[in-house]
């Protein structure tokens, strides 16, 4: 076993190959934004989200349909035809200057630990469910209690089943 130590060097290492992968990875989102631009061409899109194994896809996912003049869909990128006709840039060059340089990259609406921490935890869940729709033992939120007790009584069967 390593010495922590070692292990926190690494550690680090890990942090600054992490912050060049997402940098690249913006980096080509802009170039393919500029693509999309100037070509009408959105497919490159597929190929870096499916490069991106690992990463925030969503994240990415949000940032091409806010800045990337396309629509990430079940299907597949489809071109945003109307954020492209509403642009209005010299070339791809432009593009890609003013998406590297004006836009927040992908990366930076990450969610927090504690935010992924807190949707991980299912008492939790079950606890905010309570307390949404009943309070001091009275109803606070008109809801059909008989199709909630069904869906709960599906979910504490699921439970019986791991527990």
């Amino acid at each position: 076993m390593r010495k922590s130590s070692a292990i926190k060097a690494t550690i680090k290492a890990l942090g600054r190959n992490t912050a060049k992968v997402r940098d690249n990875f913006q980096a080509v989102l802009c170039e393919v934004a500029a693509h999309a631009y100037i070509e009408g061409d959105a497919r490159l899109y597929n190929d870096i989200l499916e490069a991106a194994s690992g990463l925030n896809r969503k994240a990415m996912s949000k940032w091409i349909n806010t800045y990337g003049f396309a629509r990430v869909t079940k299907d597949g990128v489809k071109l945003n035809k109307t954020a492209r006709a509403e642009a209005d840039f010299a070339d791809g060059d432009a593009v890609t200057q003013y998406l590297m340089n004006e836009v927040p990259a992908w990366y930076v609406t990450e969610e927090s630990v504690e935010q992924i921490a807190k949707e991980l935890d299912a008492l939790a869940d079950i606890k905010r469910l309570r307390t949404k729709y009943t309070k001091d033992d009275a109803n606070v939120k008109h809801v059909d209690f008989a199709a909630l007790k069904a869906e709960m009584e599906g979910l504490l069967e699921d439970i019986r089943k791991y527990a």
